[in-house]
């Protein structure tokens, strides 16, 4: 290996390693444990999101190439969301619920007018607090990663690192599921039909498999080209293209129509990109050539190159048409139209979805400007809940963006996106796209709109894995080690 490959490829200093151990154990805690399912991982999250601040800090004051202006950007970008819980810790001085007497019980009761357009309805300090907390956290280890490398290298080796966490978690998954299939719920431990191995919520799970099936799918494509199947089956190349392949059969297994659609669209753009990538041009022919891996006669590349192109191709045109038939099949299924899973007993019917909306709908507009407080929902919704939805408690409208405008309301969805859409418009504008950067767009482009159908965000792991994904993305095109 020369030189310069050593100095490039390997973290330059503290703070590029701590980067790495802190963003995959923000991301493989709380995946490995339940999705962060539970009061201890929170609070542990919460407690290693002080680490990228630090980092940061530390990184701005420290390492001579850091821009002056670092920590101060940092902060910027990071403002929106600290904006957000203060007006969380704002809206708790009036709080919209009250306890009253009636007879020998006790009642709570929502109140409309509280005296303050800011106010909170969410049941305690804690669960009021805790996710503006973690949101906090996800964004500043994913900023972390924009503001401290200049090395794809180091970008690749963390997406890696929690491809394979999260390939392993759905490998151990299926074969789970598969023994409780077999042996039966009364046998066995498990969270119930809805949820897949350790995931309460099979709908956790498949957004978590699709993320970073497209971060697995990007460093395939980063990749070297391997044409011998000497060094193929050895390379970061098939590892990634295995741990893909893993994740997507998990989504086939326990996901909505919607989630195994857009699966099998992003493997299918990813396979079409491989193709492109090795189809014997002379462009990738002159890059084969210059590589340290290329043991073969120019004279019996030609056919030996036709293999992977063949095969990339073949796989890019089935996901492609899994894609469309799951699609077509669903969308004319009255019962499903994509986003319900009639396989599935415990899924929320279409006829509930609807009503859910609609009842949000009527709750914000009582309280458009700053909502109804931070992890309000499940409380404030229990008061307008109409009578098809029954007597039992719903937490989530399924709708990320209903959900933050009844919460937070018109300002908190503002402020929820100024710091995506900032970054994303320095993306555009610099129009400096790779193979590789336009296959992780189009992951998180599928996950965006899982969010408008879902709420996988209620899942610390998908959470922290956005963000580190999205960050990874306006970083992977403008790093100035390639």
């Amino acid at each position: 290996m020369l030189d310069e490959e050593v100095v490039n490829k390997e973290a330059r200093h503290g703070n590029e390693r701590l980067l790495i151990v802190n963003a995959v154990s923000m991301f493989a805690i709380p995946a490995v444990f339940f999705g962060g399912a539970s009061d201890f991982i929170t609070g542990l999250f919460i407690a290693l999101g002080i680490l990228a601040p630090i980092n940061v800090f530390v990184y701005s004051r420290s390492w001579l190439d850091a821009s002056p202006h670092t920590w101060l950007r940092f902060l910027l970008a990071l403002s929106p969301y600290i904006i957000t819980l203060g007006l969380t810790i704002a809206g708790l001085g009036h709080p919209a619920l009250e306890n009253i007497q009636i007879g020998s019980r006790e009642y709570l009761n929502l109140i409309n007018d509280c005296g303050s357009s800011i106010i909170s309805a969410a049941p305690g300090i804690v669960s009021a607090l805790t996710p503006d907390l973690i949101t906090i956290g996800c964004v500043a280890c994913g900023l972390s990663i924009y503001f401290i490398t200049e090395s794809r290298y180091i970008v690749r080796r963390i997406i890696f690192y929690c491809a394979l966490i999260a390939a392993s978690i759905a490998a151990v998954g299926l074969i789970y599921e598969s023994i409780l299939s077999v042996m039966g719920f009364e046998n066995m431990p498990s969270f119930g039909e809805g949820g897949f191995f350790t995931y309460p919520f099979a709908s956790w799970w498949a957004a978590l498999a699709i993320l970073w099936m497209g971060g697995a799918l990007t460093v395939a494509v980063y990749s070297a080209q391997r044409f011998r199947l000497s060094t193929f089956f050895y390379s970061l190349r098939f590892l990634s293209l295995l741990a893909a392949l893993v994740l997507f059969l998990s989504v086939l297994y326990c996901g909505t129509p919607a989630e195994r659609a857009l699966a099998a669209a992003l493997a299918a753009f990813a396979c079409s990109v491989l193709f492109i990538d090795t189809v014997p041009t002379g462009k990738n022919l002159s890059r084969h050539w210059t590589s340290k891996y290329s043991r073969r006669r120019k004279n019996n590349f030609m056919s030996t190159a036709v293999i992977p192109c063949a095969m990339y191709l073949v796989v890019a045109l089935i996901s492609a048409a899994a894609c469309v038939s799951t699609f077509i099949e669903s969308v004319n299924d009255g019962d499903e139209m994509l986003i319900v899973n009639s396989d599935s007993r415990s899924c929320a019917t279409l006829a509930e979805r609807q009503a859910l909306i609609a009842d949000s709908i009527d709750i914000i507009e009582l309280k458009p400007a700053f909502g109804w407080g931070t992890g309000s929902f499940p409380n404030v919704f229990a008061f307008y809940q109409s009578s098809d939805l029954g007597d039992c408690a719903w937490d989530s409208p399924h709708s990320e963006p209903v959900k933050k405008l009844v919460e937070n309301g018109l300002v908190g969805l503002v402020l929820s996106v100024i710091t995506p859409l900032a970054f994303f418009i320095l993306w555009i504008f610099r129009f400096d796209f790779s193979a590789s950067g336009m296959v992780l767009f189009f992951t998180l482009a599928c996950f965006s709109v899982l969010t408008v159908i879902d709420c996988p965000f209620q899942c610390i792991a998908v959470q922290a894995s956005f963000w580190i994904l999205m960050m990874s993305l306006f970083k992977w095109d403008c790093a100035k080690i390639r």
